[in-house]
């Protein structure tokens, strides 16, 4: 079982925290949640790239870096109010982190679906509003803006343009735009 939160005497409490005579401790299951935190905030470590663009195609803020250390992680996870997703077990057993979970699929795809089902998500998400490649926001973008930016083929052809505030990066309703419509099809982790 994973958990969410433990509490002695009705207080919020570290689960390795030493207990006394008489207190009483409760531990709440991670997995399912009952209700989905209002708009959860992740965080993950190197090994989980692709999932981290999967979450933030289904709108989540996810934060990702190949080269953070695991204090650096932590940290970030603690200072942002960020669940921290590993596939590394050692890296949950720090004992200043407080929300984290493993990742148990190997296969990205699966590891959407298995976030968004251990979160319960599927209510929240919020498909096509982030960058996927720098987690910025998304905004729509006057054609006109977009022509200079985009091949001619693109610009003769679309009129329907979104930018990342971010990164400045452009997109357009494309062929890799149906790919993305057909994951989060085939993950069914959308209402």
């Amino acid at each position: 079982m994973e958990l969410d939160r433990v509490t002695v005497d009705g207080h919020r409490s570290k689960p390795w925290v030493r207990i006394e005579d008489g207190e009483i401790i409760e531990a709440y299951s991670r997995y399912p949640l009952a209700e989905p935190p209002t708009r959860p905030r992740f965080l993950l470590d190197v090994h989980l790239a692709r999932l981290a663009r999967y979450l933030r195609l289904f709108g989540f803020d996810t934060a990702h870096h190949t080269d953070a250390a695991d204090p650096q992680l932590v940290a970030q996870s603690l200072a942002e109010s960020r669940i921290l997703l590993t596939r590394d077990r050692g890296l949950l057993m720090r004992g200043t982190l407080v929300d984290g979970s493993y990742v148990r699929a190997t296969e990205p795809r699966q590891q959407i679906v298995e976030v968004v089902e251990r979160f319960a998500l599927t209510r929240v998400t919020a498909p096509l509003i982030r960058c996927l490649a720098c987690n910025g926001s998304l905004r729509r973008m006057p054609a006109a803006d977009a022509v200079p930016v985009v091949p001619a083929s693109v610009a003769e052809s679309h009129t329907d343009f979104t930018t990342c505030e971010d990164c400045g990066r452009v997109y357009w309703k494309g062929s890799h735009y149906r790919r993305l419509l057909a994951i989060i099809e085939e993950t069914g982790a959308t209402r």
